[in-house]
């Protein structure tokens, strides 16, 4: 069953978090930071799972590789730059990139982006 996040819900997810889950994530905060938070109940009414789906804040950028090195490095300061200021702007306190190429992912991690924890996943809806 399917039902909104009750107090004991929120205790018993903290008690499955301490568990299982303390060295992966922090225990995320079902009650502000997502869009839409609920339970999962068994037929037994006890809590199976505690799920939400919360936005993230993506950036996306094209760049003209027929530029010079130094104008597409001075390019991606100043789309971090942005990105960040925008992100903050927003209320959000992260902000993704999903790279594909090796030499950018040393440039995003070296200016301050870290990996995540796990493999980024995307389903169609």
């Amino acid at each position: 069953m399917i039902r909104d996040i009750s107090s004991a819900d929120l205790i018993k997810a903290a008690e499955i978090h301490e568990k299982y889950y303390k060295k992966q994530f922090d225990l995320p905060d079902f009650k502000t930071k997502f869009s839409c938070a609920y339970s999962i109940i068994g037929l037994d009414g006890e809590l199976i799972s505690l799920a939400g789906v919360r936005p993230i804040l993506e950036m996306v950028v094209l760049t003209d590789k027929d530029k010079s090195v130094r104008e597409r490095y001075k390019a991606v300061y100043q789309i971090l730059d942005m990105s960040k200021y925008v992100a903050i702007k927003k209320g959000f306190d992260e902000l993704h990139a999903f790279v594909q190429e090796e030499h950018w992912m040393d440039v995003m991690l070296s200016r301050g982006f870290e990996r995540t924890k796990g493999q980024s996943l995307v389903i169609g809806v």
